[in-house]
């Protein structure tokens, strides 16, 4: 679900973390749609593939 006008799909925008090296150490949700619980905003940590070594 977007958001913000013109915000990357979340698939499309770790896509661009990914290729400029880095991975998803963890995901948190913070804000939930009421009704059906589904997960709008995350806190995203994430770290350089080198680190992860």
């Amino acid at each position: 679900m977007q958001l913000y006008e013109g915000m990357l799909r979340l698939p499309e925008a770790l896509a661009v973390y990914e290729a400029a090296g880095f991975e998803v150490s963890g995901m948190y949700p913070v804000n939930r749609e009421n009704r059906s619980g589904r997960v709008l905003e995350f806190d995203c940590l994430m770290l350089g593939a080198s680190a992860l070594v």
